[in-house]
């Protein structure tokens, strides 16, 4: 009779587990995590580790020895060796060591090495966790080269970044713009969108030339509306923009002058609602849309101290650039003293 060696609820939590010890590491982009038994071969290799090293994982899982990474004089001169036998005194062995991807290529890793142990405590191999930092060493040789911080101050590539980002949204008085060489801005401080009045993510990505198009476009309709508004507050009528539901849109000085209504109150109120006869001056509004103008469309208006007031409108639609009628424009004038002199 067979045996049943283990219980199958523990052999599930074991699988889950694994599964998601595997998927944590495969999550792990930005960081190579690399197992190694005692003779140096591979028995672990995650995304990261691909990324870093250019090495598929059935390319080395197995089959070949974790020297490959190390460069030509580290191996010369026994490093590897070396490193491995501290991590298993001490526990660990940390540093920035030369590396060797599958291209050829050199890069810098900042490394950290601890030793794998069985279920009784004893060494079985290494697990090697590590990141390319290249680009963060020539960025530091840069800056003490050039002297720009003291290390007092800024002790890695990243504080620097911070450190030269902090420097550039405090210099709100001064716009720091910076352009790659096909003109395309790549860099807009807070002093830039004080200036020029563009958000950072309406701006960076995009070429200069777009945005000077965009601000000649925008300071053309600013001049256009500037122009439109003083034709409509030069007019003697007052007068009213209403929307075919019969809405206030907008209404010049001299309708406030008239209903003794603030503009704020005026817009998006109701038309009709200021008349003794509601109904009529919406039946006004439609007659307008639908014969497009209407002349001499006389109305009585109750002002807001309660006064009536004879008026007599004229009024057009105005459309939108493809012609559909968004409204109409509609002026008004007092004419309670011709009124009074007819009767």
């Amino acid at each position: 009779m067979k045996s049943t060696l283990f219980d199958a609820r523990m052999m599930k939590q074991a699988r889950d587990a694994m599964e998601l010890m595997t998927n944590v590491l495969q999550a792990s982009t930005e960081y190579s995590i690399i197992g190694k038994d005692l003779e140096r071969g591979i028995v672990l290799w995650n995304e990261g580790a691909r990324r870093t090293y250019g090495y598929e994982a059935d390319e080395v899982v197995g089959k070949i020895n974790s020297e490959i990474l190390h460069t030509p004089e580290d191996v010369a001169l026994g490093r590897p060796r070396e490193i491995m036998g501290i991590a298993l005194r001490e526990g660990k062995w940390e540093g920035v060591i030369g590396r060797i991807r599958k291209d050829g290529r050199r890069i810098q890793a900042r490394v950290v090495i601890t030793p794998r142990l069985d279920a009784a405590g004893k060494p079985i191999g290494f697990l090697l966790i590590s990141k390319d930092v290249s680009n963060e060493l020539r960025f530091s040789e840069h800056i003490r080269r050039v002297k720009l911080f003291d290390s007092a101050i800024v002790g890695s590539a990243r504080e620097a970044v911070y450190f030269i980002a902090n420097i550039l949204e405090s210099s709100t008085e001064y716009s720091v713009i910076g352009k790659d060489l096909d003109g395309k801005i790549l860099l807009w401080n807070e002093g830039a969108r004080r200036i020029y009045g563009y958000e950072p993510e309406e701006v960076v990505g995009r070429a200069n030339r777009d945005i000077s198009e965009q601000a000649r476009l925008q300071t053309k309709l600013a001049e256009q509306q500037a122009y439109n508004r003083s034709l409509i507050e030069a007019s003697a009528d007052a007068l009213f923009a209403i929307a075919p539901d019969g809405t206030v849109t907008d209404v010049n000085e001299e309708a406030t002058r008239l209903t003794g209504y603030s503009r704020k109150h005026l817009v998006n109120s109701r038309f009709p609602d200021y008349f003794t006869e509601p109904e009529r001056a919406q039946a006004g509004v439609e007659q307008t849309l639908t014969e497009g103008r209407v002349l001499l469309y006389e109305l009585v208006l109750i002002t807001r101290q309660g006064r009536r007031i004879a008026v007599s409108f004229n009024a057009g639609v105005f459309s939108d650039a493809a012609g559909e009628p968004l409204g109409i424009l509609a002026g008004a004038r007092n004419i309670t003293a011709q009124k009074k002199l007819e009767q």
